[in-house]
């Protein structure tokens, strides 16, 4: 009875985790595909036409971080969500800490 009980549980908590993955996959596309106009009109500014989309990071309510390499240079890009659109609030050019911790 008590590894059926297991079994179960482990199967449960693999459905979650697989769902949480797929939701988190979904959010960073919906956000770079909405953000991409953004990020690509900052950076030709700069004169840089190709970069790298890396991921995003949500770090308080409607507001996320983007990460983007481009050639040998890092942006991190913060983002508030305002009525179904994204707003630039900051650039910061340089490595981000979840790649400088590595």
């Amino acid at each position: 009875m008590k590894a059926k009980t297991l079994v179960v549980l482990l199967v449960v908590t693999s459905i979650l985790l697989i769902y949480s993955m797929i939701c988190y996959s979904l959010l960073n596309k919906s956000i770079e595909v909405s953000t991409k106009n953004i990020i690509s009109d900052y950076l030709a500014k700069s004169s840089i036409t190709s970069y790298e989309y890396l991921k995003a990071n949500s770090t308080k309510k409607d507001t996320f971080q983007v990460f983007v390499k481009s050639d040998n240079q890092y942006f991190t890009f913060i983002f508030e969500l305002n009525q179904h659109d994204y707003q630039l609030l900051k650039v910061y050019p340089s490595v981000p800490d979840y790649i400088s911790t590595l």
